[in-house]
């Protein structure tokens, strides 16, 4: 096989070892691949800074030519990236998982801040996305949850205990108006569960179903906005039911009496004292 000797090195080389050169007779560096290698590092050690100013003076420069360059690149070897991505984050498990550790630990804030601000611009986006996800993973959510029941099972007990026992303690006797704004006509009820009670008055006034004819005429006409519920009275929380009503009804007469408008029609006999 044919030699040739290097300039550099001195030492004779197949000519694989060197670089081509079209300006050359034999189309041949004067210098071998492995000295060309050592003067380009010893090049770039010696001229680092001019080497990192003159690269940043192109860039700045040819910023569009570059950035088309490598979508380009991007679109062309889509599968050579994605594989290289793949092998690479196989090898390097490790080293990404503590990179994105203390990346996510000193921009904490700042990402934060990010997903904050996306889930607002994208709210239709992540609500189509996680109602697809639900759909594709029905089962596997669904025996999810029966597993934490099953783990959790007594927690859960005791929590939707200490729920119940809670919401019995907070639980209010009242007497309660729903006035409309427009016309000053008043609604008087009562209840020992204020909240369920307010919910199921515009759940029905809502669907055009309520039990006062009068009211939900009215609702139908002026809408929702023209009436306010509020409290008139409270009343201890051992009070029986019975009392209740008879406080409410004596109420409702009361501002009849004043000439008061009211959508209650009538009044139940049995809570009339006598």
């Amino acid at each position: 096989m044919k030699e040739k000797k290097c300039s550099s090195c001195k030492k004779s080389k197949l000519l694989c070892e060197f670089n081509k050169n079209k300006s050359k007779k034999d189309n041949l560096a004067t210098e071998c691949k492995a000295c060309c290698a050592d003067y380009s590092k010893q090049y770039r050690a010696q001229n680092k800074d001019a080497i990192v100013l003159k690269k940043k003076q192109y860039s700045e420069k040819n910023k569009e030519k570059i950035s088309e360059y490598h979508r380009q690149y991007r679109i062309e070897n889509k599968e050579k990236i994605a594989e290289y991505r793949k092998q690479y984050r196989e090898k390097n498990k490790e080293k990404m998982s503590e990179y994105h550790r203390q990346y996510c630990e000193k921009n904490k804030e700042r990402l934060k801040e990010h997903r904050r601000q996306y889930r607002i611009e994208n709210k239709e986006k992540i609500a189509e996305h996680l109602k697809q996800w639900r759909e594709i993973n029905k089962d596997a959510i669904s025996l999810k949850k029966k597993k934490y029941r099953e783990k959790y099972k007594e927690t859960i007990n005791k929590k939707n205990r200490a729920y119940l026992q809670n919401k019995r303690a907070n639980m209010k006797s009242v007497i309660y108006e729903i006035k409309n704004k427009i016309n000053n006509r008043s609604y008087i009820g009562c209840t020992t569960q204020l909240g369920r009670r307010w919910r199921e008055h515009k759940g029905s006034l809502e669907r055009g179903k309520h039990e006062n004819g009068l009211l939900q005429k009215d609702y139908n006409k002026y809408g929702k906005d023209a009436f306010v519920y509020s409290i008139l009275k409270e009343h201890r929380k051992d009070i029986q039911f019975q009392d209740l009503e008879k406080e409410e009804t004596k109420l409702i007469l009361g501002k009849k009496q004043n000439g008061e408008k009211l959508y209650n029609i009538s009044v139940k006999i049995s809570s009339i004292e006598i």
